[in-house]
């Protein structure tokens, strides 16, 4: 894995060579102390992921992140920050996660073991279901943008649910509230058409799957965060759980109580 690194301060770029010597298939092919001269560099070199400080003078990290989406074949972002509050305005960039400085060898091992494991799938043009702390889906490592914001919802809830037969009757109160179950309904097959153009431009429309009442999503475990997490890999969970859904603040508050995390 090609990496760079940005950083306005010089410690944290030494630790970052010093920790990444020592990691089997990765290589920090340059590092810098401000974003502008890192953003010419990806102008002309590849590589699979950066580190970047978010506060940063002359351009910021987020803003870093924010120009780099326009590059043919941006890296993965990985912010590094000594400030929690930063932590919001990161996840509304496409990063891959953030760390806290001082970070251990221990934090980003976990970032890159998630890096590599959305390049892997980016590589074989596949697609990635993301639920911490935000829900989106990528394909071939990039943000899907749902004309249809009900319909992406959908989805999320079905992804919810984990594969397991939703009632329909069911899913339409929880989406929609206790109103006019008749227009409920209608509304619900609208958003499902969308979900399902969306889904069939993608080539991905078997993900899902319908019977008469019901409805379910088939995602395998490796493609799924938050699957993933139920299975054991507890670091991935940041703290946030879909937080921009209301009905999955049960399943979050469920996550931190296990995980034993309050951010």
């Amino acid at each position: 894995m090609r990496i760079i690194a940005i950083d306005d301060e010089a410690s944290p770029l030494n630790l970052m060579r010093i920790m990444l010597e020592g990691t089997e298939g990765t290589e920090l092919v340059a590092s810098f102390s401000n974003a502008v001269d890192a953003l010419e560099y990806l102008r002309h070199v590849q590589v699979d992921l950066a580190f970047v400080d978010v506060e940063m003078p002359d351009m910021n990290g987020i803003d870093f992140a924010n120009a780099v989406e326009a590059l043919p074949n941006p890296p993965l972002i990985v912010f590094v920050t000594a400030y929690s509050q930063y932590a919001m305005d990161a996840w509304g960039t496409d990063a891959v996660a953030y760390i806290l400085k001082p970070f251990d060898r221990a934090q980003l091992v976990r970032v890159l073991d998630r890096a590599e494991h959305m390049l892997s799938i980016a590589k074989r043009g596949g697609f990635e279901v993301r639920c911490f702390p935000r829900f989106d889906l990528l394909v071939s490592g990039k943000p899907v943008v749902f004309h249809s914001k009900r319909a992406k919802e959908l989805l999320a809830y079905l992804v919810l649910h984990r594969g397991s037969w939703v009632d329909i009757g069911t899913l339409v109160y929880d989406l929609f509230g206790d109103i006019d179950e008749k227009s409920s309904k209608s509304h619900y097959r609208v958003i499902l058409t969308r979900l399902r153009q969306t889904l069939s431009e993608l080539g991905i429309e078997d993900i899902l799957k319908t019977e008469y009442g019901k409805i379910r999503v088939d995602i395998p475990e490796e493609n799924c965060d938050y699957y993933r997490c139920l299975r054991g890999r507890r670091s991935l969970f940041s703290g946030e759980f879909m937080q921009e859904y209301s009905w999955a603040e049960g399943e979050s508050a469920r996550l931190r109580a296990e995980t034993g995390r309050h951010e």
